[in-house]
């Protein structure tokens, strides 16, 4: 059975980007931002379409377990669970969320390797993310989509002025080595230009998604389904 893996994608984000709207503040499309960075900053990198889709899918469903989050947080107030406790308190918050992420993301029947993409997209270049892993131990898309996120959380990008985009570029370059890996700060100083965020302003991500990935049909069995 053929499925349009692309516009499965874009009509997933429209419920995560609710709520993570409500959870940590971030403006409608966020999810769909996040995955039109990524997607810049691995532009001209030798990427498969596969691969790309597997990216920008990881970006769109980067906080796909913020539900699950909030939900526990509840329950603990409820009926308290031991195990999450002690693992909020080892790793903190983020890495209930990322885990819980990543266990939901390989249920899904993705035909390449997106292995850890979602776990350690928290994860800081100096090792002080929440599972200690250093831009030499993750993975380069985690990298990108971590840097994306941060990026668009922390500036308000659809109102943006290009002054303000100037200063968000050297916060950028001020923090590659610490909160940014190198590979993923050159990509983003190099590929994500005024010019290009000013397009987003006007068109919206998810146009440009669709303008420049094109809609990738893919065979699954029923049981993927």
């Amino acid at each position: 059975m053929k499925l349009d893996i692309t516009g499965f994608l874009y009509a997933l984000s429209y419920a995560l980007d609710a709520v993570e709207k409500e959870v940590s503040g971030a403006t409608a499309e966020h999810g769909k931002r996040v995955a039109w960075l990524s997607w810049l900053c691995a532009d001209g990198c030798g990427y498969s379409q596969l691969e790309i889709v597997d990216l920008v899918a990881c970006a769109i469903l980067h906080d796909n377990a913020v539900a699950e989050y909030i939900r526990e947080e509840l329950n603990q107030k409820i009926s308290p669970n031991p195990d999450y406790e002690a693992m909020r308190l080892r790793y903190g918050i983020k890495a209930y969320h990322v885990q819980i992420g990543e266990q939901k993301i390989r249920t899904l029947p993705f035909k390449g390797n997106i292995e850890n993409i979602i776990l350690w997209h928290h994860e800081n270049a100096d090792g002080t993310g929440p599972f200690g892993k250093t831009e030499e131990e993750t993975n380069l898309f985690s990298q990108i989509i971590h840097l994306a996120d941060v990026f668009d959380i922390g500036n308000d990008l659809p109102n943006i002025s290009e002054e303000d985009f100037v200063s968000a570029r050297k916060m950028v370059a001020a923090n590659t080595g610490t909160i940014f890996s190198h590979a993923a700060s050159e990509l983003f100083l190099k590929n994500v230009t005024w010019d290009r965020i000013f397009e987003m302003k006007q068109k919206g991500p998810l146009a440009l998604l669709k303008e420049h990935i094109p809609a990738m049909e893919l065979d699954f069995s029923d049981s993927e389904m």
